[in-house]
């Protein structure tokens, strides 16, 4: 299940999305954390309350706070990042055309067509500040 939720400075995160967010997350089995700094609170520390194995994998260009307990870190654009894995996890490429753009199975790869999900130790780490513990994917 994928959200989303934009928070306006000035505001605070209404108490009931707050809940539903921490109860989401202490479920999840992988969380991604897309192009955000991790710095606005209390929605920068959801992330960290994971309860299953799968922790959390931050996709942003500069450091964040939350980057030490991260599974992994990729310094890269948040939508060349989700491409990758819409047409490596799924299948699916990312049709643009006069009408707009629309998600579109390529027959090849992919969970959609019987591929298996890689692994993040197949990303190339590299620098960057990561923690030891995490490894670093750069593009």
């Amino acid at each position: 299940v994928l959200r989303y939720t934009l928070l306006d400075w000035e505001d605070p995160l209404p108490e009931a999305e707050l809940t539903e967010a921490e109860r989401h997350c202490e479920r999840a089995d992988l969380i991604l954390a897309l192009g955000t700094s991790l710095r606005i609170e209390p929605a920068g520390s959801l992330p960290c309350r994971h309860r299953r194995g799968g922790g959390y994998v931050i996709v942003n260009l500069q450091r964040t706070p939350k980057d030490s307990k991260a599974k992994l870190i990729v310094r890269a654009p948040v939508d060349r990042v989700m491409a990758a894995l819409m047409r490596e996890v799924m299948g699916l490429e990312l049709e643009r055309g006069a009408a707009g753009a629309r998600w579109v199975a390529t027959g090849t790869g992919g969970a959609a067509t019987g591929g298996a999900m890689p692994e993040a130790s197949s990303l190339t780490a590299g620098a960057g500040g990561a923690p030891a513990s995490a490894p670093v994917a750069e593009g």
